[in-house]
């Protein structure tokens, strides 16, 4: 597939979706459709109960009975919840050391594997993944389930400079590098789909985590050349997907962005064919992909990504 980069594009010129292109979109969303399907007739609802008990809020539906008329809810659910939360957050994080890194047992030199779990605690404090650990388990007692999702990125640190001028000098300033992070972001369960035949995440054909975003972050991944230049618009119509229950949700300016981290049949990435001109339908690649749903009819595709072979992993824990 030809691609382009922005500067290669004019200003009102877009990246055209080949039919490639249209075949992976087509089979991950007829998916996610029959996978969230399932998820909204088997759990929807008892979550949106869950979190209204926990946020004391009160729904008609919640009533155990018609002629109840008081409006009162009980904190007694939010405190359980919250004492829980707490006692796990504290057998976790509580002595201070709550991740061990393992050494060889024939490995003489026992420093070098303390050395990294330090470099690593740093690492991860930096990040603030304590915080991303603390939500997920939040939302652990409350749904049931507690999702994060992995992510690499690159960043830019300022440190210290001291530099030597010719005449003795010193000059004093800040300098800019590039680090490579890891971040953990806690991922509601009412943005998560996954396989329905699959027993963890691990197992699954696919899984898919769909969330609005700001247009503003897609625009700066397509300036950066992260995504590719597509004709995106805001769209913002499915309350489901939001992180709370509120009686008006905001709709502008934002935009409803899919990833999906899973197998989509390798005839739709490279157009194999055999060598009697016939198409190679029963072979499978890992992909991640990166969808812009503007209406229930018009999906881009701003991202895709083809995983090597060797020993691939769903970024989720």
């Amino acid at each position: 597939m030809a691609e382009f980069t922005k500067d290669e594009l004019g200003q009102n010129e877009f990246v055209q979706e080949t039919e490639s292109d249209k075949e992976i979109v087509e089979f991950v969303v007829s998916h996610c459709d029959r996978w969230r399907d399932h998820r909204d007739t088997n759990y929807l609802e008892d979550w949106k109960e869950y979190e209204r008990i926990f946020r004391g809020k009160w729904a008609a539906e919640d009533r155990t009975r018609e002629s109840e008329r008081s409006r009162i809810i009980s904190p007694a659910t939010q405190q359980a919840v919250e004492t829980r939360h707490a006692e796990i957050c504290e057998a976790i994080f509580g002595n201070g050391e709550w991740f061990d890194v393992a050494d060889d047992l024939v490995d003489p030199n026992r420093l070098d594997v303390e050395q990294l779990k330090l470099q690593l605690k740093e690492d991860l404090e930096k990040e603030n993944i304590k915080k991303a650990i603390t939500q997920i388990e939040l939302m652990a007692e409350i749904y049931g389930t507690g999702i994060g999702e992995l992510t690499v990125s690159k960043k830019t640190e300022m440190y210290p400079q001291t530099v030597p001028m010719a005449d003795g000098t010193a000059a004093y300033g800040v300098m800019e590098k590039e680090y490579t992070c890891v971040k953990l972001n806690p991922i509601n369960p009412k943005n998560f789909l996954i396989d329905p035949n699959a027993v963890t995440v691990d197992d699954a054909m696919g899984v898919a985590i769909e969330s609005y975003v700001s247009i503003h972050q897609v625009v700066a991944g397509i300036e950066k050349g992260i995504y590719r230049k597509v004709d995106i618009q805001p769209y913002g119509q499915d309350d489901d997907l939001e992180p709370t229950q509120e009686d008006v949700q905001f709709r502008d300016d934002k935009v409803l962005l899919m990833k999906y981290y899973g197998l989509v049949p390798r005839e739709y990435i490279e157009q194999l064919e055999n060598e009697e001109g016939e198409e190679v339908v029963d072979l499978f690649r890992r992909i991640v992909l990166r969808i812009s749903i503007a209406t229930s009819s018009r999906r881009l595709l701003l991202l895709r990504m083809v995983q090597p072979s060797l020993k691939p992993r769903k970024p989720l824990t």
